[in-house]
């Protein structure tokens, strides 16, 4: 199948798009409405809920990644949606009492399994298609579904439990984990129909040996650390939103919406600019943006109005902080798929390896990120309420920027193409 192939590549991305809504529907949207409302669990049991899933399927990329190489991409696209279907359908049968706690750590192992098997064998796949120098298109597209997935999920979830539950008798809030299971299972049957790429050979077992931190030590370096930045405040963002700008939920939601419809309307034109730009040279571009936008959101705060007992919101201050947003998202589009065509091109014979591997750096980052995000977002007692509030971004700022200083360093081009120098 070639990039070229209308009805191959349609495929990929509807299972693309499919899977992520559904992993989004389970675990962003339904999972902690459920478990607190439905089951009556602490708040602090939905974090370590996700935080089994987000592990697990941080930690299968790698392997996952390595066992396409060899034995094709195919049967993980095929497997992938049909262990997380089960996951998706067994959550609504966990019996109450006690030991049910467990059964959804379980259960979220079998989802991030899932995950892990699809997400680096998608990326490998599109890279095998994909002609040269147009992975970072290739790559966009993927990125294009993974945040159409994202959008998508939070109110078709919603919609779910308040409509779709009562009219098929379903039990309370868990509309979301039926309809999840029906992506899951669509997901399955596009998977069925895909083709093998004819780019992609199975590889010796021994060639596929060494560890990536010693095949590819730049790319893995910069991706922890990077991801470490961009987990300080995935975690707390929506907190921040209420208690530094007295933003409601309804607000937020109102806000990032549009927000991520722009992105994913920008997104293919800027892969195009990353593809005339040469993939490292993207990143290093992209990195560039995102840490200036990053310092525009931390700087948001010199704008606040402190003249009173608290802070008060200033025009200033909303501006700052959505220039620095929109800087944000647009690093992220340019940078992000440059960065996995770079990766791609490492080396052919080992894409879904080093793509997993990858990947799995960047999940155990974001991981760590959110861990210390959040515990700095609570250290109102050493730091003072507003400085807290703002040290994830802080923190956010200090590692893009020094991922920025790594990708100078690593991967600005050298001579003729754009290679890795770790290639």
């Amino acid at each position: 199948m070639r990039l070229s192939d209308t009805v191959g590549l349609r495929r990929m991305l509807v299972l693309a798009l499919l899977c992520e809504t559904a992993f989004a529907m389970v675990n962003i949207s339904s999972m902690p409405i459920y478990l607190t409302q439905s089951r009556g669990l602490h708040a602090g049991t939905v974090g370590a809920v996700l935080a089994v899933f987000l592990a697990t399927e941080a930690l299968a990329k790698g392997p996952m990644g390595r066992w396409s190489d060899r034995v094709g991409r195919r049967p993980f696209l095929v497997a992938g949606p049909l262990l997380a279907m089960g996951s998706a359908l067994g959550t609504v049968a966990v019996p109450s009492g006690l030991g049910e706690t467990a059964w959804f750590m379980i259960l979220r192992v079998l989802d991030g399994l899932g995950a892990g098997m699809i997400w680096p064998a998608m990326f490998a796949m599109m890279g095998d298609v994909a002609g040269e120098g147009r992975r970072q298109r290739a790559m966009s597209l993927l990125n294009l579904c993974y945040l159409g997935g994202l959008g998508l999920a939070l109110p078709l979830g919603g919609w779910a439990n308040e409509h779709l539950a009562p009219l098929l008798d379903l039990p309370e809030k868990t509309g979301g984990f039926w309809l999840a299971g029906a992506l899951f299972a669509v997901a399955f049957a596009t998977a069925v129909w895909l083709r093998e790429s004819h780019t992609q050979r199975p590889v010796a077992s021994s060639h596929l040996d060494a560890s990536a931190w010693r095949r590819i030590p730049g790319p893995m370096t910069i991706a922890m650390v990077t991801f470490v930045g961009i987990g300080l405040p995935m975690a707390i963002v929506k907190l921040f939103a209420s208690d530094v700008f007295r933003l409601s939920e309804v607000q937020f939601g109102l806000l990032v919406v549009p927000g991520v419809a722009a992105m994913a309307g920008l997104s293919v034109p800027m892969a195009r600019l990353g593809e005339r730009l040469g993939s490292n040279r993207a990143v290093t571009v992209g990195l560039l943006a995102c840490l200036v936008g990053v310092a525009g959101l931390w700087g948001s705060s010199l704008f606040l109005d402190r003249s009173g007992e608290s802070w008060s919101v200033t025009p200033a201050a909303i501006s700052v902080l959505a220039a620095g947003a929109a800087l944000t998202g647009l690093g992220f589009l340019l940078a992000l798929p440059a960065w996995y065509a770079a990766v791609s091109d490492l080396d052919p014979q080992r894409r879904g390896a080093n793509t997993g591997a990858i990947m799995a750096a960047q999940g155990v980052g974001a991981i760590v990120g959110a861990a210390l995000g959040s515990s700095l977002y609570g250290a109102v007692e050493h730091l003072g309420p507003l400085e807290a509030r703002y040290a994830p971004f802080a923190g956010c700022a200090i590692c893009v920027g020094a991922g920025w200083l790594l990708s100078l360093a690593l991967m600005h081009p050298r001579g003729r193409g754009s290679r890795s120098p770790n290639a």
